[in-house]
């Protein structure tokens, strides 16, 4: 059985590897102009899709149980304004496939996902 305080953990951890992943995937330019090679290049993208994918699948789990045992609905409330800000977010900025921004893609449907599972999870 999962403690209260352990899924809370558990879904905070998660949301700081996927913001470590998609910071990660921000720096990928700077890479390239570093020309510290392909293999780092490789390297860097491969663990910043790992952190964010990751990181995304451990916060919703983590996210889930905290909700089903918070007798208040602070998780949903938190699910919901994360869901809102990255709505939010991604209107403001233009979501160009190759570049950066295109991290905000995964923000969009994670959020959605996260909030889903929220509403679930708490019993609505």
């Amino acid at each position: 059985m999962v403690s209260f305080s352990t899924a809370r953990r558990t879904a905070l951890t998660g949301y700081a590897f996927a913001a470590a992943g998609i910071l990660l995937y921000t720096e990928l330019d700077r890479i390239v102009d570093l020309r510290m090679g392909d293999n780092v290049l490789n390297a860097a993208a491969v663990g910043s899709m790992a952190a964010t994918l990751g990181g995304c699948v451990t916060a919703i789990v983590g996210s889930a149980i905290w909700a089903q045992r918070s007798p208040t609905r602070q998780p949903l409330k938190i699910a919901t304004y994360a869901g809102v800000g990255s709505v939010f977010v991604s209107l403001i900025v233009g979501v160009n496939v190759h570049g950066p921004s295109a991290m905000l893609m995964f923000l969009m449907m994670f959020s959605v996902i996260n909030v889903l599972t929220q509403f679930v999870a708490s019993g609505w």
